[in-house]
């Protein structure tokens, strides 16, 4: 005899989708922390890393409660959180009131300008000047939107792989130093643990109607 599912069971498989999206949006955190870790062995110091890890947080954090209150294209949420994050960190004196201006983006551009050719001409590691965190952190929040495209708008994990495979080794390119392999193995699980997010998130919605409640009891 079939029946349907209790008003509970019902709410809690309908919960499920919100809850994973939370987790897989962690593990993204995760693994960017982890990565931008790896940096270690191009500039010096560790406050550096702290500002990027907030200014990843502040952006995945961002697009997931935008997802989470329905919002369509939650990324662009994101994308704008970004902009005026990293105004505000790196160029606060361009802003009008709590406004980017057009002089933000000059401002931006030189620090990019000088950022890529301190490590252009550097040896590693490299004194935690502003130019060079700048490069890094906002890169590392651009690809934290990216990825949070991939994942929640492409579901399509397996490419998380491929930008966490760029990220990991840019830092060897640079410093020459070997790769960590500690780092990868903990990367390489985060990326595992978002492709089975996915394939179960995946067989979930392929369960008839009678696992959701949708069918009368007979």
């Amino acid at each position: 005899m079939l029946r349907a599912e209790s008003p509970t069971l019902r709410a809690r498989l309908t919960r499920r989708p919100a809850v994973a999206d939370w987790r897989q949006s962690l593990a993204l955190l995760a693994s960017l922390a982890l990565l931008l870790g790896g940096f270690g062995t191009v500039i010096n110091g560790g406050r550096w890393w702290t500002g990027a890890v907030l200014l990843t947080a502040l952006v995945l954090t961002t697009c997931a409660v935008l997802r989470a209150l329905g919002v369509p294209l939650a990324w662009l949420g994101g994308l704008i959180v970004w902009f005026v994050g990293v105004v505000w960190i790196f160029v606060p004196g361009t802003l009008y009131g709590i406004f980017p201006t057009p002089s933000s983006i000059g401002a931006l551009h030189g620090l990019w300008v000088d950022g890529r050719e301190i490590i252009a001409v550097e040896s590693s590691p490299v004194a935690a000047a502003k130019p060079i965190v700048y490069v890094i952190a906002t890169s590392f929040g651009f690809f934290a939107i990216v990825l949070d495209v991939i994942v929640f708008g492409l579901r399509k994990p397996v490419l998380v792989g491929a930008v966490f495979t760029a990220m990991y080794v840019v830092p060897t390119a640079v410093s020459g130093h070997r790769p960590n392999a500690v780092l990868f193995v903990a990367v390489a699980a985060l990326w595992l643990y978002l492709l089975r997010a996915e394939i179960r998130q995946r067989s979930g919605s392929l369960l008839p109607d009678t696992m959701t409640g949708a069918a009368p009891a007979v």
